[in-house]
């Protein structure tokens, strides 16, 4: 389905599900929940809590469909609820985003995802290392890596500009293999 099909298709989905359709929303979550249960199982490492999240956002997504502009793609909005769902979980874990310290620390070239992902015997060590990234950075590699997203629909996704997601990607992938050499 082409992009511009898929963002008409979840305009009428939502225009129908804020007129109270409950075939409409049940469409909307269908079409959605499998990569976002992907996206936050990635980032909280717990399926149950992931499973919570994605109820959460979509309860929150559903009680906000008076707040969803057209033209907005449903599933970055979707993912940015999610995702701020998934910090919130975190930071009840004690989970913190990178300080301005550690990024400054950071190396400045990384490999890429290609590179990283190449040799099975080192996924264990691939998840290891991504769960001991601070959680911003694990946002911006899961969604880039995982869910295959460009730097506008990060951007959009994080509520960041272009250059912060690029800087942000740069540095956790460079932060990533880091771990990884300290992890062999």
């Amino acid at each position: 389905m082409m992009a511009a099909d898929v963002a008409e298709r979840d305009a009428q989905f939502v225009a129908r599900a804020s007129a109270g359709d409950r075939a409409a929303w049940d469409g909307i979550v269908r079409a959605h929940e499998p990569a976002l249960l992907r996206l936050t199982a990635a980032l909280l490492r717990d399926r149950d809590e992931a499973r919570d999240v994605c109820q959460e956002t979509f309860k929150t997504a559903f009680d906000r469909l008076g707040d969803f502009e057209p033209g907005t793609r449903l599933d970055l909005w979707i993912r940015r609820i999610a995702i701020n769902r998934a910090r919130d979980v975190l930071r009840r874990r004690g989970v913190r985003h990178a300080t301005e310290q550690e990024l400054s620390r950071l190396p400045e070239h990384a490999a890429s995802p290609a590179e990283i992902l190449s040799d099975r015997e080192d996924r264990l060590r691939l998840e290891r290392a991504l769960h001991a990234l601070p959680i911003d950075f694990r946002e911006a590699l899961v969604a880039h890596i995982l869910e295959d997203r460009n730097y506008r629909e990060l951007a959009e996704m994080l509520d960041l500009s272009i250059n912060a997601v690029r800087i942000r990607v740069h540095r956790a992938f460079a932060r990533l293999r880091e771990l990884m050499k300290e992890i062999s």
